[in-house]
């Protein structure tokens, strides 16, 4: 019903209207694809990317409403495939509809797909520390969803802690926040996620050596920076410029 602190549609509105107004958006948004001033072909492409991303992403979604029905722990390969499943088709829609516009190659498109990969499980990851944060705003603990802080505790706790997660997942109301966090606490997880972490927002970047195109490059290193904020881009600038000087003499002989 609250989701970062604020009140969900459902929870002001009802499920209907809720329901009835996401599939009202993702109409819309089939609709502004077949309207774009591109060819026939282009359009049909825009539309297959979409679908392609919309199916992958509602496939995440019922992996993740099937573990509510048996709440359990999950192996980190299946949690990482979950994260890339119900995150990572979000970016890589958005960047093959640009690719795709502006006539990119199946090269490209490789590049982005891996590229899209690693930036939606690092950022499920992130998202995963924050939701058990003790000092976020609007912290989003709740037991309704697989989450891999909760399934490493649940490995690296001794069989007391493993009762009290399971008995938390399996919706137990009197295990507080608080004892959650202090359980969080004695087994520290939190440094290998943060490993974790790390490691696929450097794939992201690592994905990118193939690009020739060297703005392209730095303004995607940009997007992993913007997104957590912390991360030190290496070139990217350096690089930049370079392409910009390169422009910029191409141009002046070309006027010349």
């Amino acid at each position: 019903d609250v989701r970062y602190g604020e009140e969900t549609l459902h929870a002001s509105a009802g499920i209907g209207l809720a329901l009835n107004a996401v599939d009202l958006l993702i109409g819309e948004g089939y609709r502004l694809l077949a309207e774009v001033e591109a060819s026939a072909e282009i359009r049909a492409d825009l539309m297959q990317i979409a679908a392609l991303g919309h199916r992958e992403l509602c496939l995440g979604q019922g992996e993740e409403l099937s573990w509510r029905e048996n709440p359990a722990p999950v192996s980190d390969i299946d949690m990482m495939t979950l994260f890339k499943q119900k995150t990572s088709p979000a970016f890589e829609v958005a960047l093959q509809i640009g690719a795709c516009c502006a006539g990119s190659d199946q090269s490209m498109r490789s590049v982005i797909t891996r590229y899209a990969d690693s930036l939606g499980i690092a950022y499920q990851i992130n998202d995963d520390l924050q939701d058990m944060s003790h000092d976020a705003e609007g912290t989003d603990l709740k037991p309704d969803r697989p989450s891999l802080v909760m399934t490493m505790a649940h490995r690296k706790g001794d069989a007391d802690d493993k009762k009290i997660i399971e008995s938390w997942w399996s919706g137990d109301d009197t295990i507080s926040n608080e004892a959650i966090f202090a359980l969080l606490n004695k087994v520290g997880v939190e440094q290998r996620i943060i490993q974790l972490l790390e490691s696929y927002k450097q794939q992201a970047i690592d994905s990118l050596s193939d690009i020739q195109h060297m703005s392209v490059k730095g303004l995607l290193r940009r997007v992993v920076g913007k997104i957590f904020n912390d991360i030190e881009i290496k070139g990217w600038c350096s690089e930049l410029a370079s392409a910009d000087a390169v422009a910029d003499a191409t141009s002046t002989a070309t006027s010349q």
